[in-house]
């Protein structure tokens, strides 16, 4: 990729974070598709966030958004905050992953609306087409597969599979730290 095009990935984030409402730190990039962005709480994202190919952020009123350095967003994924939510530095989101803190209607008659916080610790990727609902807290380097429903906390340093998503294996990590390429 050339500096041009670089430098256009760059003003097209910062151009689609602040016209919503939100604050990006240095060097945001968006590449093909813009980000559908929807800011009615608060939303940051941090330095050398990539959004690629369209995904939609939606903060409602009285929600936060807070993406770390260096995560990538992939287009189809959809993060709804109502309460808020938090990915860590260097998070990947798959293609047509849903992070959402709320289930937006009661399910049984009388109750509520379920809404709750939602962490992702650093390095965390979460696979194509999962689902993240309110509440969890997803522990660093963590791998949550394809499709997996994440409907509890899921520790540091393994893959959960499945619906609903359990740990089928622990991950090596050195002592050092990291961040997936």
């Amino acid at each position: 990729m050339d500096k041009l095009q670089l430098g256009i990935g760059w003003l097209r984030a910062e151009w689609a974070v602040r016209r919503a409402g939100g604050r990006a730190g240095r060097r945001p990039i968006v590449f093909g598709k813009r980000p559908r962005i929807a800011v009615d709480g608060d939303l940051e994202i941090g330095d050398s966030v990539v959004m690629r190919d369209g995904p939609t952020l939606d903060v409602k009123h009285g929600g936060r958004l807070s993406i770390g350095d260096r995560a990538f967003l992939n287009g189809g994924s959809r993060i709804l905050a109502t309460t808020n939510v938090r990915l860590g530095v260097g998070c990947k989101i798959a293609p047509d992953a849903i992070i959402r803190d709320t289930d937006t209607h009661e399910i049984a008659y009388g109750e509520p609306p379920r809404a709750a916080p939602i962490t992702l610790g650093r390095n965390v990727w979460v696979g194509q087409r999962a689902i993240v609902l309110p509440g969890v807290t997803i522990g660093d380097n963590a791998v949550i597969a394809a499709a997996a429903v994440v409907t509890g906390d899921i520790p540091a340093n393994v893959i959960a599979a499945g619906v609903p998503a359990r740990v089928v294996r622990s991950l090596p990590t050195p002592p050092e730290g990291w961040i997936r390429a």
